[in-house]
């Protein structure tokens, strides 16, 4: 399985929006050192072969 990850500021409504109507689930949060806390969203990747 592949999955694609986003991560997102909690303020950013309208990206976090946009992952969510693409079928991204939020899946926790992280710290990163230069943005801050972000929340993690991810979708199983179905790639044709």
């Amino acid at each position: 399985m592949h999955v694609v990850r986003a991560t997102i500021s909690p303020d950013n409504h309208a990206s976090s929006s946009l992952v969510e109507a693409y079928g991204f689930k939020e899946v926790g949060e992280q710290w990163d050192d230069e943005d801050g806390l972000e929340i993690i969203f991810e979708v199983e990747a179905n790639f044709a072969s």
